[in-house]
């Protein structure tokens, strides 16, 4: 009966377990390479994100052999009102209004009221993404109510509405509308009264007539 060593074993047995170490190794490679034509997409892999100023990019892989399948760009974010939404402006208050949009200034394109583009007399354009400042002026010139206010650039328009709020007068104790009509009043007021009094006068006199 002969009897094997230790190290007879290992001489054996290494051959073996070098193959099954390997193994893996070669499963992946023949993965990769089995691939051909025929490959497995996976999801959007997002390698730089979108802004309102620059487009981003994205790809897809093969799940198996991690190859680059597509490329494309994403388009830029639609721009939004983030300062001075649902704005309050009143008559004779004397001060503008202010709106921001994200967008870049370069983009703005104009601006627009309830449709209708505004001239650019009537506000200011100012950078810090884009500001735009309503004239009191122009304000001054709009009905009383809520009105749709629309910055408009290269990637989008940013939207928001603002409220004109009619001016409330303190002087309660005479209002306009009744100063205005006073004198009116009053002409009525003493007509009747001499009206009256004249009445009381004719049947006085009749009165004493008949008595008589």
């Amino acid at each position: 009966m002969t009897i094997v060593n230790g190290r007879d074993l290992l001489k054996l047995f290494f051959p073996v377990l070098l193959i099954l170490l390997l193994l893996p190794v070669s499963v992946i490679v023949s993965g990769a390479q089995s691939c051909g034509d025929v490959h497995m997409p996976g999801d959007w892999i997002v390698d730089s994100a979108a802004t309102v100023s620059t487009k981003g990019e994205r790809h897809k892989e093969c799940t198996i052999c991690s190859a680059v399948l597509e490329v494309e760009e994403i388009e830029k974010l639609s721009p939004a009102v983030i300062k001075g939404q649902n704005g309050k402006w009143k008559r004779g208050s004397g001060v503008s209004l202010s709106f921001t949009s994200n967008a870049p200034v370069g983009d703005f394109t104009g601006l627009f009221v309830d449709g209708k583009r505004v001239d650019e007399k009537n506000y200011i354009l100012s950078s810090g993404s884009t500001v735009v400042e309503l004239k009191k002026e122009y304000l001054e010139t709009l009905l009383s109510g809520k009105h749709l206010m629309t910055i408009s650039s290269g990637t989008g328009d940013a939207q928001t509405n603002f409220t004109i709020e009619q001016k409330v007068s303190s002087d309660f104790s005479s209002p306009d509308t009744g100063s205005v009509f006073s004198p009116l009043i009053w002409i009525g007021i003493l007509f009747v009264s001499v009206l009256t009094l004249t009445g009381f006068e004719l049947d006085k006199r009749r009165k004493s007539k008949s008595e008589k």
